[in-house]
Protein backbone atom coordinates (compact mmCIF):
# COMPACT_ATOMS: atom_id res chain seq x y z
CA UNK A 1 0.00 0.00 0.00
CA UNK A 2 1.22 3.22 -1.20
CA UNK A 3 2.96 5.23 2.32
CA UNK A 4 1.05 8.52 1.09
CA UNK A 5 -2.25 6.75 1.40
CA UNK A 6 -1.26 5.71 5.12
CA UNK A 7 -0.24 8.71 5.97
CA UNK A 8 -3.27 10.57 4.68
CA UNK A 9 -5.67 7.84 6.71
CA UNK A 10 -3.19 9.02 9.98
CA UNK A 11 -3.70 12.43 9.74
CA UNK A 12 -7.24 12.34 9.37
CA UNK A 13 -9.92 12.46 12.07
CA UNK A 14 -12.47 10.88 10.17
CA UNK A 15 -13.22 10.04 6.52
CA UNK A 16 -16.29 9.33 4.46
CA UNK A 17 -16.96 5.46 3.48
CA UNK A 18 -17.13 6.32 -0.64
CA UNK A 19 -14.19 8.69 0.12
CA UNK A 20 -12.08 5.68 1.39
CA UNK A 21 -13.15 3.30 -0.81
CA UNK A 22 -12.18 5.38 -3.83
CA UNK A 23 -8.63 6.25 -1.92
CA UNK A 24 -7.80 2.47 -1.79
CA UNK A 25 -9.70 1.31 -5.19
CA UNK A 26 -12.38 -1.04 -3.28
CA UNK A 27 -16.03 -1.00 -4.51
CA UNK A 28 -17.96 0.41 -1.32
CA UNK A 29 -19.96 -2.24 -0.45
CA UNK A 30 -16.43 -5.28 -0.45
CA UNK A 31 -15.36 -2.29 2.14
CA UNK A 32 -18.70 -1.92 3.88
CA UNK A 33 -18.38 -5.79 4.73
CA UNK A 34 -14.62 -5.30 6.13
CA UNK A 35 -15.75 -1.69 7.85
CA UNK A 36 -18.36 -3.74 10.10
CA UNK A 37 -16.25 -6.38 10.96
CA UNK A 38 -13.48 -3.95 12.11
CA UNK A 39 -16.18 -1.97 13.97
CA UNK A 40 -17.42 -5.48 15.68
CA UNK A 41 -13.31 -5.92 16.77
CA UNK A 42 -13.31 -2.22 18.16
CA UNK A 43 -11.19 -1.37 15.67
CA UNK A 44 -13.38 1.43 13.69
CA UNK A 45 -15.97 3.82 14.72
CA UNK A 46 -18.97 4.30 12.26
CA UNK A 47 -20.73 7.83 12.52
CA UNK A 48 -23.95 8.21 10.40
CA UNK A 49 -24.72 11.93 9.53
CA UNK A 50 -27.49 13.17 7.31
CA UNK A 51 -27.14 16.43 5.29
CA UNK A 52 -30.11 18.18 3.85
CA UNK A 53 -29.91 19.37 0.02
CA UNK A 54 -31.95 22.11 -1.35
CA UNK A 55 -32.37 22.58 -4.94
CA UNK A 56 -34.24 24.43 -7.17
CA UNK A 57 -37.53 23.06 -8.47
CA UNK A 58 -38.71 22.34 -12.41
CA UNK A 59 -41.13 25.73 -11.96
CA UNK A 60 -38.39 28.09 -9.97
CA UNK A 61 -35.77 27.45 -13.09
CA UNK A 62 -38.58 27.53 -15.74
CA UNK A 63 -39.88 31.36 -13.96
CA UNK A 64 -36.12 32.08 -12.73
CA UNK A 65 -38.07 33.70 -10.14
CA UNK A 66 -41.34 33.04 -7.81
CA UNK A 67 -44.40 33.46 -9.72
CA UNK A 68 -45.95 35.40 -7.08
CA UNK A 69 -42.83 37.94 -7.82
CA UNK A 70 -43.99 38.44 -11.47
CA UNK A 71 -47.69 38.95 -10.74
CA UNK A 72 -46.46 41.52 -8.26
CA UNK A 73 -44.09 43.05 -10.80
CA UNK A 74 -46.86 43.13 -13.25
CA UNK A 75 -49.73 44.34 -10.60
CA UNK A 76 -47.19 47.01 -9.86
CA UNK A 77 -47.25 48.10 -13.66
CA UNK A 78 -50.83 48.13 -14.26
CA UNK A 79 -51.99 49.58 -11.21
CA UNK A 80 -56.12 48.81 -9.94
CA UNK A 81 -57.20 45.70 -12.33
CA UNK A 82 -60.50 43.29 -12.04
CA UNK A 83 -58.96 40.26 -11.06
CA UNK A 84 -60.50 38.16 -14.44
CA UNK A 85 -59.02 40.89 -16.17
CA UNK A 86 -55.51 39.99 -14.52
CA UNK A 87 -55.71 36.81 -15.03
CA UNK A 88 -56.10 36.53 -18.36
CA UNK A 89 -53.35 39.00 -19.30
CA UNK A 90 -50.71 38.07 -16.44
CA UNK A 91 -47.41 36.06 -18.36
CA UNK A 92 -47.97 33.47 -15.38
CA UNK A 93 -49.58 30.06 -15.97
CA UNK A 94 -53.54 30.12 -15.30
CA UNK A 95 -52.68 27.49 -12.24
CA UNK A 96 -50.36 29.78 -11.16
CA UNK A 97 -52.53 32.77 -11.00
CA UNK A 98 -54.29 32.07 -8.06
CA UNK A 99 -51.85 30.57 -5.40
CA UNK A 100 -49.33 33.56 -6.24
CA UNK A 101 -52.44 35.81 -5.69
CA UNK A 102 -53.20 34.41 -1.81
CA UNK A 103 -49.27 34.79 -1.46
CA UNK A 104 -49.18 38.52 -2.09
CA UNK A 105 -52.89 39.26 -0.50
CA UNK A 106 -51.60 37.38 2.90
CA UNK A 107 -48.60 39.21 2.72
CA UNK A 108 -50.63 42.21 2.65
CA UNK A 109 -48.94 43.65 -0.23
CA UNK A 110 -52.23 44.34 -1.95
CA UNK A 111 -55.97 44.03 -1.46
CA UNK A 112 -59.44 43.12 -3.17
CA UNK A 113 -61.76 45.90 -3.56
CA UNK A 114 -65.52 45.58 -4.49
CA UNK A 115 -66.20 48.25 -7.29
CA UNK A 116 -69.78 47.94 -8.57
CA UNK A 117 -70.00 43.97 -7.12
CA UNK A 118 -66.11 43.56 -9.62
CA UNK A 119 -63.30 42.13 -7.54
CA UNK A 120 -60.60 44.92 -7.74
CA UNK A 121 -56.81 44.33 -7.11
CA UNK A 122 -55.26 47.14 -5.62
CA UNK A 123 -51.36 47.24 -4.45
CA UNK A 124 -51.52 48.64 -0.72
CA UNK A 125 -47.75 50.35 -0.31
CA UNK A 126 -45.44 50.52 -3.53
CA UNK A 127 -42.61 50.69 -1.18
CA UNK A 128 -43.38 47.62 0.55
CA UNK A 129 -43.73 45.53 -2.54
CA UNK A 130 -40.91 46.72 -4.42
CA UNK A 131 -38.94 46.07 -1.15
CA UNK A 132 -40.12 42.80 -0.89
CA UNK A 133 -39.79 41.81 -4.55
CA UNK A 134 -36.03 42.83 -3.79
CA UNK A 135 -35.52 40.53 -0.84
CA UNK A 136 -37.22 37.64 -2.80
CA UNK A 137 -35.29 37.91 -6.02
CA UNK A 138 -31.74 37.93 -3.97
CA UNK A 139 -32.50 34.78 -2.03
CA UNK A 140 -34.21 33.41 -5.76
CA UNK A 141 -30.75 34.23 -7.43
CA UNK A 142 -28.66 32.61 -4.74
CA UNK A 143 -30.17 29.87 -4.98
CA UNK A 144 -29.91 29.56 -8.89
CA UNK A 145 -26.78 30.26 -9.14
CA UNK A 146 -25.44 27.75 -6.43
CA UNK A 147 -27.80 25.25 -7.76
CA UNK A 148 -27.34 23.24 -4.46
CA UNK A 149 -27.61 24.56 -0.94
CA UNK A 150 -26.69 22.02 1.82
CA UNK A 151 -27.48 22.10 5.67
CA UNK A 152 -26.53 19.69 8.30
CA UNK A 153 -29.77 19.39 10.03
CA UNK A 154 -33.46 20.65 9.06
CA UNK A 155 -33.05 23.13 11.60
CA UNK A 156 -30.53 25.40 9.73
CA UNK A 157 -32.97 25.26 6.91
CA UNK A 158 -33.62 29.39 7.37
CA UNK A 159 -37.64 29.95 7.84
CA UNK A 160 -37.98 31.84 3.82
CA UNK A 161 -36.55 28.55 2.18
CA UNK A 162 -38.71 25.82 4.44
CA UNK A 163 -42.24 28.18 3.17
CA UNK A 164 -40.87 27.73 -0.38
CA UNK A 165 -40.15 23.77 0.16
CA UNK A 166 -43.89 23.24 1.10
CA UNK A 167 -44.55 24.21 -2.88
CA UNK A 168 -44.57 21.87 -5.43
CA UNK A 169 -41.48 22.41 -7.91
CA UNK A 170 -40.45 25.55 -6.50
CA UNK A 171 -37.77 23.57 -4.21
CA UNK A 172 -36.59 19.84 -3.60
CA UNK A 173 -35.52 19.01 -0.51
CA UNK A 174 -33.45 15.42 -0.34
CA UNK A 175 -31.62 13.83 2.33
CA UNK A 176 -28.38 12.58 1.82
CA UNK A 177 -26.65 9.65 4.35
CA UNK A 178 -23.16 9.98 4.82
CA UNK A 179 -20.95 7.28 6.32
CA UNK A 180 -17.84 8.37 8.56
CA UNK A 181 -15.36 5.58 9.13
CA UNK A 182 -13.15 6.66 12.16
CA UNK A 183 -9.69 4.73 13.10
CA UNK A 184 -9.13 3.36 16.23
CA UNK A 185 -6.03 1.21 16.01
CA UNK A 186 -3.30 1.85 13.05
CA UNK A 187 -4.91 2.16 9.54
CA UNK A 188 -1.98 0.47 7.89
CA UNK A 189 -2.89 -2.66 10.54
CA UNK A 190 -6.40 -2.63 9.67
CA UNK A 191 -6.13 -1.91 5.63
CA UNK A 192 -3.77 -4.77 5.30
CA UNK A 193 -6.71 -7.09 5.60
CA UNK A 194 -7.92 -5.85 2.17
CA UNK A 195 -4.89 -6.68 0.68
CA UNK A 196 -5.65 -10.61 1.40
CA UNK A 197 -8.09 -12.82 -0.94
CA UNK A 198 -11.34 -13.96 1.47
CA UNK A 199 -12.68 -17.38 1.59
CA UNK A 200 -15.83 -17.18 2.20
CA UNK A 201 -16.95 -20.79 1.20
CA UNK A 202 -14.18 -23.40 2.35
CA UNK A 203 -14.83 -26.22 0.30
CA UNK A 204 -12.86 -29.45 -0.44
CA UNK A 205 -10.59 -29.19 -2.86
CA UNK A 206 -9.57 -25.94 -0.53
CA UNK A 207 -8.61 -27.44 2.25
CA UNK A 208 -6.75 -30.64 0.43
CA UNK A 209 -4.35 -27.97 -1.69
CA UNK A 210 -3.60 -25.96 1.21
CA UNK A 211 -4.80 -22.89 -0.10
CA UNK A 212 -6.71 -21.92 2.74
CA UNK A 213 -2.92 -21.71 4.63
CA UNK A 214 -2.19 -18.83 2.36
CA UNK A 215 -5.54 -16.80 2.82
CA UNK A 216 -7.68 -15.24 4.97
CA UNK A 217 -10.82 -16.92 6.05
CA UNK A 218 -14.02 -14.62 6.65
CA UNK A 219 -14.90 -14.76 10.50
CA UNK A 220 -18.20 -16.75 10.79
CA UNK A 221 -19.92 -14.49 13.84
CA UNK A 222 -22.42 -16.46 15.80
CA UNK A 223 -23.82 -13.29 17.50
CA UNK A 224 -24.96 -11.33 15.07
CA UNK A 225 -27.71 -10.03 14.31
CA UNK A 226 -30.39 -12.15 12.22
CA UNK A 227 -32.88 -9.97 9.87
CA UNK A 228 -35.57 -8.11 11.69
CA UNK A 229 -39.08 -8.89 10.75
CA UNK A 230 -41.67 -6.07 11.13
CA UNK A 231 -45.29 -6.88 11.66
CA UNK A 232 -48.03 -5.38 9.81
CA UNK A 233 -49.64 -2.37 11.64
CA UNK A 234 -51.96 0.11 10.48
CA UNK A 235 -51.06 3.88 10.03
CA UNK A 236 -51.74 5.27 13.32
CA UNK A 237 -53.96 7.96 11.85
CA UNK A 238 -56.33 5.09 10.88
CA UNK A 239 -55.95 3.85 14.00
CA UNK A 240 -56.93 6.94 15.76
CA UNK A 241 -59.97 7.55 13.61
CA UNK A 242 -61.41 3.69 14.23
CA UNK A 243 -60.57 4.63 18.09
CA UNK A 244 -62.26 7.91 17.70
CA UNK A 245 -65.17 6.20 15.91
CA UNK A 246 -65.54 3.34 18.44
CA UNK A 247 -65.75 6.14 21.52
CA UNK A 248 -68.61 7.80 20.06
CA UNK A 249 -70.70 4.83 19.08
CA UNK A 250 -70.43 3.40 22.91
CA UNK A 251 -71.94 6.73 23.40
CA UNK A 252 -74.82 6.58 21.83
CA UNK A 253 -73.77 9.14 18.75
CA UNK A 254 -74.47 8.35 14.75
CA UNK A 255 -72.00 8.93 11.94
CA UNK A 256 -72.81 10.98 9.46
CA UNK A 257 -70.80 11.95 5.82
CA UNK A 258 -71.17 15.05 3.59
CA UNK A 259 -69.70 16.30 0.19
CA UNK A 260 -66.20 17.71 0.12
CA UNK A 261 -66.91 20.21 -2.42
CA UNK A 262 -69.84 22.11 -0.66
CA UNK A 263 -71.66 25.30 -1.23
CA UNK A 264 -70.77 28.34 0.72
CA UNK A 265 -74.41 28.94 1.92
CA UNK A 266 -73.78 25.43 3.66
CA UNK A 267 -70.15 25.80 4.41
CA UNK A 268 -70.56 29.63 6.06
CA UNK A 269 -74.17 31.22 5.66
CA UNK A 270 -75.76 28.85 7.41
CA UNK A 271 -73.81 28.92 10.59
CA UNK A 272 -74.21 32.92 10.44
CA UNK A 273 -70.55 33.68 8.78
CA UNK A 274 -71.11 37.13 7.35
CA UNK A 275 -69.95 37.31 3.37
CA UNK A 276 -67.07 39.69 4.20
CA UNK A 277 -65.41 37.70 7.06
CA UNK A 278 -61.55 36.91 6.26
CA UNK A 279 -62.30 33.36 6.60
CA UNK A 280 -64.15 33.29 3.11
CA UNK A 281 -61.45 34.97 1.59
CA UNK A 282 -59.52 33.57 -1.08
CA UNK A 283 -56.18 33.66 0.64
CA UNK A 284 -58.00 31.45 3.19
CA UNK A 285 -60.66 29.37 1.29
CA UNK A 286 -60.17 27.15 -1.55
CA UNK A 287 -62.89 28.41 -4.34
CA UNK A 288 -63.57 26.29 -7.13
CA UNK A 289 -63.65 27.09 -10.87
CA UNK A 290 -63.75 24.00 -12.90
CA UNK A 291 -66.11 22.42 -14.10
CA UNK A 292 -68.51 25.24 -12.17
CA UNK A 293 -67.93 28.10 -9.37
CA UNK A 294 -71.23 28.34 -8.60
CA UNK A 295 -74.07 25.60 -8.06
CA UNK A 296 -77.54 25.74 -6.33
CA UNK A 297 -78.61 26.18 -3.17
CA UNK A 298 -79.46 23.19 -1.75
CA UNK A 299 -82.25 24.19 0.86
CA UNK A 300 -83.71 26.80 -1.30
CA UNK A 301 -86.52 26.78 1.58
CA UNK A 302 -83.83 28.62 3.79
CA UNK A 303 -82.54 31.24 1.81
CA UNK A 304 -85.02 33.76 3.40
CA UNK A 305 -84.33 33.42 6.74
CA UNK A 306 -80.83 33.03 6.31
CA UNK A 307 -80.78 36.54 4.21
CA UNK A 308 -82.44 38.16 6.65
CA UNK A 309 -80.84 36.88 9.62
CA UNK A 310 -77.89 37.70 8.25
CA UNK A 311 -78.55 41.45 7.87
CA UNK A 312 -80.92 42.20 10.64
CA UNK A 313 -81.26 39.12 12.64
CA UNK A 314 -85.00 38.32 11.77
CA UNK A 315 -86.80 36.69 13.76
CA UNK A 316 -83.94 35.44 16.47
CA UNK A 317 -83.81 38.91 18.55
CA UNK A 318 -80.38 39.64 16.94
CA UNK A 319 -79.26 42.61 15.08
CA UNK A 320 -77.82 40.50 12.54
CA UNK A 321 -73.88 41.50 10.39
CA UNK A 322 -75.86 44.86 9.16
CA UNK A 323 -75.09 44.18 5.50
CA UNK A 324 -77.01 43.42 1.66
CA UNK A 325 -76.28 39.60 1.71
CA UNK A 326 -75.20 38.47 -1.89
CA UNK A 327 -76.72 35.22 -3.11
CA UNK A 328 -74.41 34.95 -5.67
CA UNK A 329 -71.39 34.41 -2.86
CA UNK A 330 -73.67 31.93 -1.09
CA UNK A 331 -73.93 29.90 -4.31
CA UNK A 332 -69.84 29.97 -4.87
CA UNK A 333 -68.55 26.43 -4.53
CA UNK A 334 -65.92 25.70 -1.81
CA UNK A 335 -63.64 22.70 -0.30
CA UNK A 336 -65.18 22.42 2.91
CA UNK A 337 -63.42 24.38 5.18
CA UNK A 338 -64.78 22.07 8.61
CA UNK A 339 -66.61 19.06 8.99
CA UNK A 340 -69.52 21.55 10.80
CA UNK A 341 -70.76 21.79 6.99
CA UNK A 342 -71.25 18.23 7.07
CA UNK A 343 -73.38 18.09 10.78
CA UNK A 344 -74.91 21.13 9.86
CA UNK A 345 -76.36 19.73 6.71
CA UNK A 346 -77.48 16.71 8.77
CA UNK A 347 -78.48 18.80 11.65
CA UNK A 348 -81.20 20.35 9.27
CA UNK A 349 -82.29 17.11 8.03
CA UNK A 350 -83.22 15.95 11.05
CA UNK A 351 -83.98 19.38 12.76
CA UNK A 352 -88.32 17.86 13.33
CA UNK A 353 -86.43 15.23 16.03
CA UNK A 354 -86.21 15.95 19.44
CA UNK A 355 -83.21 14.77 20.73
CA UNK A 356 -79.76 14.13 17.93
CA UNK A 357 -76.69 12.95 18.84
CA UNK A 358 -73.75 13.18 15.92
CA UNK A 359 -70.63 13.43 14.57
CA UNK A 360 -68.61 13.37 11.65
CA UNK A 361 -64.87 12.55 10.70
CA UNK A 362 -63.51 13.89 7.24
CA UNK A 363 -60.89 15.84 5.27
CA UNK A 364 -61.16 19.45 5.47
CA UNK A 365 -59.34 22.26 3.68
CA UNK A 366 -57.67 25.66 4.05
CA UNK A 367 -55.45 27.93 2.19
CA UNK A 368 -52.82 27.65 4.77
CA UNK A 369 -49.13 27.95 4.17
CA UNK A 370 -47.53 24.49 4.67
CA UNK A 371 -45.11 24.38 7.90
CA UNK A 372 -44.51 22.56 11.13
CA UNK A 373 -47.60 22.68 12.21
CA UNK A 374 -50.07 23.36 9.69
CA UNK A 375 -51.61 21.93 6.77
CA UNK A 376 -53.99 22.75 3.55
CA UNK A 377 -55.49 19.01 3.54
CA UNK A 378 -56.11 17.63 6.85
CA UNK A 379 -58.50 15.66 9.05
CA UNK A 380 -61.08 16.71 11.31
CA UNK A 381 -64.03 15.42 13.71
CA UNK A 382 -66.90 17.55 14.12
CA UNK A 383 -70.00 16.12 16.98
CA UNK A 384 -73.18 17.95 17.94
CA UNK A 385 -75.87 17.20 20.57
CA UNK A 386 -79.60 18.19 20.37
CA UNK A 387 -81.70 17.99 23.33
CA UNK A 388 -84.55 20.23 24.95
CA UNK A 389 -82.03 20.05 28.24
CA UNK A 390 -78.83 20.52 26.47
CA UNK A 391 -76.60 23.11 28.27
CA UNK A 392 -72.78 23.86 28.88
CA UNK A 393 -72.39 21.61 32.04
CA UNK A 394 -73.25 18.45 29.37
CA UNK A 395 -71.06 19.61 26.75
CA UNK A 396 -68.17 19.75 29.25
CA UNK A 397 -69.13 16.30 30.72
CA UNK A 398 -69.10 14.74 27.07
CA UNK A 399 -66.04 16.21 26.00
CA UNK A 400 -63.88 14.80 29.55
CA UNK A 401 -65.33 11.31 28.86
CA UNK A 402 -64.26 11.79 25.05
CA UNK A 403 -60.94 13.09 26.18
CA UNK A 404 -60.59 10.54 29.08
CA UNK A 405 -61.79 7.51 27.02
CA UNK A 406 -58.44 8.64 24.13
CA UNK A 407 -56.30 8.41 27.33
CA UNK A 408 -56.27 12.06 28.97
CA UNK A 409 -55.48 12.22 32.20
CA UNK A 410 -56.04 15.90 33.02
CA UNK A 411 -58.43 18.02 31.07
CA UNK A 412 -59.61 22.13 31.95
CA UNK A 413 -62.02 24.36 29.63
CA UNK A 414 -61.31 27.64 29.07
CA UNK A 415 -63.93 30.17 28.02
CA UNK A 416 -63.15 31.88 24.68
CA UNK A 417 -64.83 33.15 21.43
CA UNK A 418 -66.00 31.27 18.06
CA UNK A 419 -68.00 32.57 15.39
CA UNK A 420 -70.61 29.69 15.50
CA UNK A 421 -70.94 29.60 19.18
CA UNK A 422 -71.96 31.30 22.52
CA UNK A 423 -70.72 30.20 25.08
CA UNK A 424 -67.58 28.74 23.71
CA UNK A 425 -65.31 26.64 25.76
CA UNK A 426 -61.36 25.79 24.54
CA UNK A 427 -60.65 22.29 25.77
CA UNK A 428 -56.98 21.57 26.59
CA UNK A 429 -55.58 18.70 27.90
CA UNK A 430 -52.29 18.50 29.95
CA UNK A 431 -49.34 16.22 27.68
CA UNK A 432 -46.99 14.30 30.22
CA UNK A 433 -44.46 13.80 27.13
CA UNK A 434 -44.58 17.62 26.16
CA UNK A 435 -45.03 19.16 29.78
CA UNK A 436 -47.66 21.45 29.10
CA UNK A 437 -51.42 22.16 28.77
CA UNK A 438 -52.35 22.13 24.61
CA UNK A 439 -55.21 22.97 23.09
CA UNK A 440 -57.26 20.82 21.56
CA UNK A 441 -60.09 22.12 18.90
CA UNK A 442 -63.08 24.27 19.94
CA UNK A 443 -66.82 23.55 21.27
CA UNK A 444 -70.01 25.82 22.36
CA UNK A 445 -73.54 25.88 21.93
CA UNK A 446 -74.88 26.80 18.48
CA UNK A 447 -76.30 30.74 18.85
CA UNK A 448 -79.66 30.93 18.07
CA UNK A 449 -78.87 32.89 14.69
CA UNK A 450 -78.12 29.11 13.36
CA UNK A 451 -80.97 27.25 15.58
CA UNK A 452 -84.28 29.59 14.72
CA UNK A 453 -83.24 30.04 10.97
CA UNK A 454 -82.79 26.53 10.70
CA UNK A 455 -86.36 25.76 12.43
CA UNK A 456 -84.53 24.21 15.22
CA UNK A 457 -86.32 25.00 18.73
CA UNK A 458 -83.52 23.02 21.25
CA UNK A 459 -80.01 24.21 22.39
CA UNK A 460 -77.28 22.22 20.04
CA UNK A 461 -73.82 21.60 21.05
CA UNK A 462 -71.31 21.48 18.99
CA UNK A 463 -67.51 21.37 19.11
CA UNK A 464 -64.35 20.07 16.58
CA UNK A 465 -60.59 19.38 16.84
CA UNK A 466 -58.04 18.50 14.10
CA UNK A 467 -57.14 14.83 14.40
CA UNK A 468 -53.56 15.27 13.33
CA UNK A 469 -52.37 17.41 16.38
CA UNK A 470 -54.00 14.36 18.71
CA UNK A 471 -51.57 12.06 16.49
CA UNK A 472 -48.70 14.31 17.36
CA UNK A 473 -49.27 14.43 21.03
CA UNK A 474 -49.57 10.86 21.62
CA UNK A 475 -46.43 10.04 19.34
CA UNK A 476 -44.50 12.92 20.57
CA UNK A 477 -44.03 14.37 16.92
CA UNK A 478 -42.93 17.66 16.32
CA UNK A 479 -43.78 18.62 12.45
CA UNK A 480 -47.37 17.63 11.64
CA UNK A 481 -45.82 16.30 7.90
CA UNK A 482 -44.13 13.65 9.25
CA UNK A 483 -47.52 12.15 9.68
CA UNK A 484 -48.02 12.05 5.67
CA UNK A 485 -44.41 11.47 4.67
CA UNK A 486 -44.92 7.36 5.41
CA UNK A 487 -41.63 7.07 6.57
CA UNK A 488 -41.19 3.61 6.93
CA UNK A 489 -38.33 3.80 10.37
CA UNK A 490 -40.87 5.47 12.07
CA UNK A 491 -44.00 3.65 10.91
CA UNK A 492 -41.99 -0.22 11.60
CA UNK A 493 -40.71 0.71 15.23
CA UNK A 494 -43.62 2.39 16.78
CA UNK A 495 -45.00 0.95 19.31
CA UNK A 496 -47.94 -0.95 18.69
Amino acid sequence: MKRDVIKRLKALDKIELTDLANLLSVKVDRLRGYVEEWKRNDMVNIITETRYQIKPGKRLLEYKTLPEIILLKELLEWGDIDITKAKNKTSIKKEDFNPSLSIILKNRLAKIKKINSRSVISIVDKNKALKYIEGKDLLIKSLINEGIKEFKSEKDIDKDLMQLLNRPGILELTKRRIEYVVFKRNPEIIISDLQKEEIKDLTRDIIISGEWKKKKIKEYDVQSSSYVIYSGKKHPLTELIEEIREIFFEMGFEEVTGPIIETAFVNFDMLFQPQDHPARDMQDTFYIEKPFDKGDIPFPELIDKVRKTHEDGGSTGSIGWRYKWDIDEARKYVLRTHTTATTIRNLYLNRNRESLKLFSIGRVFRNETIDYKHLADFMQVDGILLNKGANLRLLMGILERFFKKLGAKKIKFWPTYFPFTEPSIQPTIYSEKIGEWIELGGAGIFRPEITESLGIKHPVLAWGLGLERIVMIKYGIEDIREIYLNRLSWLRTRVL
